[in-house]
């Protein structure tokens, strides 16, 4: 017959198994903001982020519309989600690498997107992101491949009526 401590146990367990929230794991959190994105979530994506988040996105210098730095939640959707969405239609946004190291997140993704109507897509954009504690806390688009960005410059420069 089992002692009575060892059943109290697996019982006080299984109730903490069921009780305690599941904590997002910093990589969850980045691969749950693409999957928001990919879906036009703009609330899935702000959940994921701290108040005091900071964005700092490539392109401003190239004329990208969405490129720049971005200090607070509010100002990354003003300065960067909205841009984007205005001239964008995700199809699909696909992880194809990810790498974590102490206090960064790397991604690399393929993006299949429609500018303007134009079919585009964009098989290197580069991310990186830097985690304090829990928290996904600075994102950093770094660049495009140049010919992405050759294609991205042009579909944004000559639109196609939807």
């Amino acid at each position: 017959m089992p002692r009575k401590s060892h059943a109290a146990f697996r019982v006080f367990s299984d109730i903490k198994r069921r009780t305690v929230p599941h904590m997002e794991s910093t990589q969850d959190k980045v691969v749950g903001m693409y999957k928001s994105f990919a879906a036009g979530n703009q609330e899935g994506i702000l959940s994921r982020l701290p108040d005091d988040f900071v964005a700092h996105v490539y392109g401003k210098d190239a004329g990208m519309p969405w490129g720049g730095d971005f200090h607070g939640k509010d100002a990354f959707v003003q300065g960067f989600l909205a841009p984007l969405a205005q001239h964008t239609k995700t199809n699909s946004l696909q992880v194809t690498h990810l790498a974590e190291t102490t206090g960064r997140i790397f991604t690399e993704l393929k993006w299949d997107a429609r500018f303007h109507g134009t079919p585009l897509v964009i098989e290197h954009v580069v991310h990186m992101w830097e985690i304090r504690g829990n928290e996904v806390a600075v994102f950093h688009h770094y660049s495009y491949a140049d010919k992405d960005l050759a294609s991205l410059l042009q579909a944004l420069s000559n639109p196609v009526p939807a």
